[in-house]
């Protein structure tokens, strides 16, 4: 009889909101009940409630350990878990600090496989000093991992400068497009035709926080706005710098052209509906699974050539990739689109094409749990 398969999945978000790495979350649970494996999913809290909801219909166990994970009594009380649970496999999320050595240490002196999926942030590899490619911790902590699972080929590029032996698996992140298609249509009937005001509205959706670069954004918007009187900018999200960002705006006489909504707990999918383009100005992304969600409603991308975007956003296809840092270039790219129209709706077009073809929130899924397969034996999916 073959032996049920346990995978503890030790995901270090709060879940403040419902999106699309939730839906990852829940489909996760759906393959396993699919499969006949036991799930548990380990969370440091659960602020959005109806989530619960969604996870007890896949029969996953749901853990909180409300403890700090990179206190002492956080990481005993995951180890305690671990031995409690008995799990085969341990799939990491978010976990990349050296404070988890113990947690992944525990994992390799009882014999249980670990699956760590690096979402990181990247640097360019020409940036990399010595130290940083033979005494990361990250590199040290691999040594304790069974396979690693990767969101991206500039990421998977990034881990082997490190010089991480683990097997990488390159797995692209996914969308619900069918999720976000009947979203999009039901707005359609909602939301006034793009243009027939006369606006033209510029979109980001994230969190505000350095790497995010919103400032740029602003002074790029800052331009923009002189040359585009009828364009406007849309910031959904929250973070510490909001309030800093904010400041910048009024600085920048803004306040006419720029609406922060703060974060939003449902997905902002009448903010899509009503928007022409999406821009983001971050200078450090892994993946970008924002930007599929946006070309999934047939919105153009105006982002940076960094990490992982260009594997995304296909430049002068789907939208317009620029270098980072520079608010001039990314001002350029938006007026560029802001002015033809027929540009942003073939643009939009190829977006949701490459969307359905390459970033399918089901395709995702499988080809985690194909990574989990390999860590098992004699057992197929």
């Amino acid at each position: 009889m073959t032996k049920r398969v346990r995978v503890l999945a030790v995901i270090n978000s709060r879940i403040q909101k419902l999106g699309s790495f939730e839906d990852y979350i829940v489909e996760f649970a759906r393959k396993a009940k699919t499969l006949d494996w036991s799930l548990g999913l380990v969370f440091p809290a659960i602020e959005a409630a109806d989530f619960v909801g969604r996870i007890d219909q896949e029969q996953a166990e749901i853990h909180v350990v409300a403890a700090p994970w990179t206190s002492k009594q956080g990481v005993l009380e995951l180890v305690r878990l671990i031995h409690r649970f008995k799990p085969d496999i341990v799939n990491f999320h978010f976990c990349g600090t050296v404070h988890y050595f113990p947690v992944f240490l525990f994992c390799r002196l009882t014999g249980v496989a670990v699956a760590f999926h690096y979402h990181g942030e990247i640097r360019p590899l020409n940036t990399l000093q010595w130290r940083n490619i033979h005494l990361s911790a990250i590199r040290m902590l691999s040594l304790s991992w069974n396979r690693v699972i990767t969101v991206s080929e500039a990421n998977k590029r990034f881990l082997q400068a490190l010089k991480i032996s683990t097997p990488i698996d390159v797995v692209y992140n996914g969308i619900d497009l069918d999720r976000f298609l009947q979203s999009s249509a039901e707005w359609k009937g909602k939301i006034p035709v793009k243009g027939d005001s006369g606006t033209l509205n510029c979109l980001y959706i994230g969190s505000m926080i350095h790497r995010k670069r919103v400032d740029v954004l602003l002074r790029a918007f800052a331009i923009v706005k002189e040359r585009c009187p009828n364009a406007r900018l849309t910031l959904v999200g929250g973070g510490p710098l909001e309030e800093t960002l904010k400041a910048l705006a009024t600085e920048l006489e803004l306040n006419d052209f720029v609406n922060f909504t703060g974060l939003m707990i449902g997905y902002p999918f009448n903010e899509l509906s009503r928007s022409d383009i999406f821009v983001s100005a971050s200078e450090s992304e892994s993946f970008g699974l924002v930007f599929a969600e946006a070309m999934s409603f047939g919105l153009p991308v105006v982002a940076c050539r960094v990490g992982g975007i260009p594997e995304v956003v296909a430049d002068g296809e789907t939208g317009i990739l620029v270098e980072a840092d520079a608010p001039d270039a990314l001002a350029t790219a938006l007026l560029t689109l802001l002015g033809d129209p027929q540009l942003r709706i073939q643009m939009g077009e190829a977006g949701l094409q490459r969307v359905k073809r390459k970033f399918q929130l089901q395709e995702t899924i499988d080809a985690t749990y194909a990574t989990f397969d390999r860590l098992t034996t004699n057992r197929s999916i």
